[in-house]
């Protein structure tokens, strides 16, 4: 039985090979994320000072607050690949 599973393994892979590239096609869109995902976001509550500022993050909300002396800082996509963000700014 393992005699022959490896070859037929090979040969699997050869065929996965040769297929053309026009056969495999690509989803419209690779991911959709609704609303601010701490995993996919990167916060710095200090940015390039000494004082810290205040973030917070809620799944449909995101508030930091620059006090002073601080630089608060916010990367919402830390990606090479193309994307499109729509959102609205409130700013008091």
């Amino acid at each position: 039985m393992f005699a022959w599973s490896i070859p037929l393994m090979a040969l699997s892979m050869l065929a996965l090979t040769l297929v053309p590239a026009e056969v495999w096609h690509s989803p419209t869109n690779d991911a959709v994320y609704q609303g601010f995902d701490p995993n996919l976001i990167f916060v710095s509550k200090k940015g390039n000072a000494p004082s810290e500022g205040i973030v917070q993050i809620s799944p449909q909300s995101l508030k930091f607050i620059a006090l002073p002396g601080s630089q608060p800082t916010v990367h919402f996509v830390t990606t090479p690949l193309s994307f499109r963000a729509v959102m609205s700014v409130r700013i008091l």
